[in-house]
């Protein structure tokens, strides 16, 4: 479906004013487009990964590995999305840890000259796998 300004009315949910290239806890879900399951399947109440959320996972844990100053607090991959707590952590102090858990109204401010990347960011590198894996998945599926 193409977009249409008459009928899909999208609305931002970030804060007025927050600065997010912040230091801090950020709750994040990517979505599959058009809401497939390309990534497992829910059997007997439990999450069963496919080959295409294994690769997810993969990334996801790369996060942590690529960016000193990103803490996976948690993690779930769904059937077709992927929920995470990301933490961006300030490394100016060489520590590891992030802002406050309260209401995002401040925190450390992150280095660009130490490679640290807003969150928006940190989010794209496991948002371009998911899609990967939608299309690999979709051309699969139709040969």
């Amino acid at each position: 479906m193409t977009y249409n300004p008459d009928i899909h009315h999208r609305r931002s949910i970030r804060l007025k004013g927050y600065d997010y290239t912040s230091s801090g806890w950020y709750f994040v879900t990517i979505c599959v487009q058009g809401g497939q399951c390309v990534l497992g399947e829910v059997v007997d109440g439990e999450m069963v990964l496919n080959d295409w959320g294994e690769i997810v996972v993969k990334w996801i844990v790369w996060l942590e590995e690529q960016y000193e100053y990103v803490v996976l607090d948690t993690w779930c991959v769904m059937p077709n999305h992927v929920h995470m707590v990301i933490v961006l952590t300030d490394i100016a102090d060489g520590s590891r840890r992030g802002g406050s858990r309260t209401a995002p109204t401040g925190g450390g401010v992150l280095r660009p000259e130490l490679g640290q990347r807003p969150i928006g960011d940190v989010v794209y590198a496991v948002a371009k796998v998911v899609v990967a894996v939608e299309r690999q998945y979709l051309t699969a599926t139709l040969w």
